[in-house]
């Protein structure tokens, strides 16, 4: 048997373990990004963002430069959407208004869109190792030197 035949056999793909790898992938993007306000330097970005904002009101300056002090009073402090909804006490409100936690929608009529796993693009093949999508032969390599786990049976 030949060796290009060999790569043709086909494989089963553990679809949990999968699944988990995503998963664990997602949570520590999640913890990268979380960045409690109880941090010394988060408290001092927002009174230093303050202090900019009182200052420019003291003296008169271009609308757009005022606008862009504003802004960095919102982005001075990074926390991800589940301490945002905690700080929102979302559970207070009555069941008949309509809050994040009890929006919801119908499953959706059109069938998923698939993406490579390297560049983001709308991917048509998948790796036979992993089962990862990818769009052209460059991401393929990409993948396999660098993110290709293997996930089969």
């Amino acid at each position: 048997m030949k060796k290009h035949e060999r790569n043709k056999a086909p494989t089963t793909v553990n679809v949990e373990a999968h699944h988990r790898h995503l998963h664990r992938q997602l949570d520590s993007l999640e913890r990268d990004n979380h960045q409690s306000l109880n941090d010394v330097e988060g408290l001092i970005s927002i009174a230093l963002a303050a202090q900019e904002q009182n200052d420019n009101e003291a003296t008169p300056r271009k609308s757009r430069q005022k606008s862009t002090s504003s802004r960095s009073s919102v982005f001075s402090s990074k926390t991800n959407l589940n301490v945002l909804l905690e700080d929102a006490h979302l559970n207070d409100y009555s069941p008949d208004i309509p809050t994040y936690l009890t929006c919801n929608a119908g499953p959706s009529r059109y069938p998923p869109r698939h993406f490579c796993s390297v560049c983001g693009f709308a991917s048509t093949y998948k790796c036979l190792r992993c089962g990862m999508n990818y769009c052209c032969l460059s991401c393929l390599n990409t993948h396999r030197e660098t993110r290709c786990m293997k996930w089969t049976v």
